[in-house]
């Protein structure tokens, strides 16, 4: 089950290209010329996109193997625990004596130890990873950016908009090819390191009571 819950949030760095945003350009006076672009197929399809999402994958990995032999610990108690009921059962005990042995108290409480330290571990690592993703992005928005606005002043273009946000446009105006082309030329690599989420927002102390 932790093994594919780990394996759920690494898919998830590849759902996360419907969180690109492009970045909000101001109209010019005297009106506006506007263009669209498809981000998921920029964040998808270009040598930068995919070096992240390769990268961040790859830390996906690390991390799950970092949970696998906790795992595979547990599968082993609970395969013991299974074997001694088996054993109870053809000895004839009922259910309450079993429930009494202290071999059997000790398995269960073992178990139950096992897999609370698992949960916490992996959703240590969740939290890391989906931090560690959201950062990438915002470093990949940062490269993308002047990309975005150079191929606007090439063009002549002083509004840009989601393509997935225009009911009806003409082909012309879409621009993803042309910022795909030149961001491959500008950057095909990230640097992307294993970052530590930082803890959650302590909540605020209750005001003390007046005397």
């Amino acid at each position: 089950m932790r093994s594919i819950r780990l394996a759920l949030i690494a898919a998830a760095a590849a759902a996360a290209a419907s969180a690109f945003v492009v970045p909000a350009f101001s109209q010019a006076q005297g009106g506006a010329s506007v263009a669209v672009i498809n981000s998921d197929r920029l964040l998808i399809q270009s040598d930068l996109g995919k070096d992240l999402a390769k990268k961040v994958g790859d830390i996906a990995k690390q991390m799950q193997a970092e949970v696998t032999p906790d795992t595979q610990r547990l599968r082993s108690q609970q395969q013991a625990l299974q074997t001694a009921l088996q054993q109870r059962q053809q000895q004839g005990q009922t259910a309450q004596q079993v429930r009494a042995d202290p071999q059997i108290r000790q398995q269960v409480e073992a178990i139950e130890t096992a897999d609370r330290d698992l949960n916490a571990k992996v959703n240590v690592l969740a939290e890391d990873l989906a931090y560690t993703r959201e950062k990438s992005f915002q470093d990949f928005l940062q490269v993308v950016d002047p990309v975005l606005d150079e191929v606007m002043t090439q063009k002549g273009i002083t509004l840009v908009l989601q393509s997935s946000a225009v009911a009806k446009g003409r082909a012309q105006v879409d621009i993803t090819q042309d910022v795909m082309t030149l961001l491959n030329q500008r950057a095909r690599t990230m640097n992307i390191v294993r970052l530590k989420a930082p803890p959650p927002p302590q909540p605020l102390a209750a005001p003390a009571a007046k005397k």
